[in-house]
């Protein structure tokens, strides 16, 4: 399986933690004042950084690997469930 455009980002995350990434939690700490990114955070996705409220209201998710390379994921939500995100970029 490949990550992919609108897959569910819980199978997404599953997917980038069994290839090899890990939660990103160097750098920018999570906007835990924002409230899905305090839902988000709480339930487990630590490498949530931030959502914008307008729109979509995407989530920017980072992962790191090996030596230093980064994998921002941005997912959005479908509904007013915000643990319903789905893949955008």
């Amino acid at each position: 399986m490949y990550l992919q455009k609108n897959m569910a980002y819980r199978e997404a995350r599953k997917l980038i933690i069994q290839q090899g990434w890990s939660p990103n939690l160097q750098g920018e700490s999570p906007n835990l004042r924002d409230i899905p990114v305090k839902e988000l955070f709480d339930l487990g996705y630590k490498e949530i950084k931030d959502c914008s409220g307008i729109g979509e209201g995407p989530c920017r998710f980072k992962f790191i690997k090996n030596k230093g390379e980064l994998l921002v994921v941005v997912a959005t939500t479908r509904g007013y469930e915000n643990t319903k995100s789905f893949v955008k970029s």
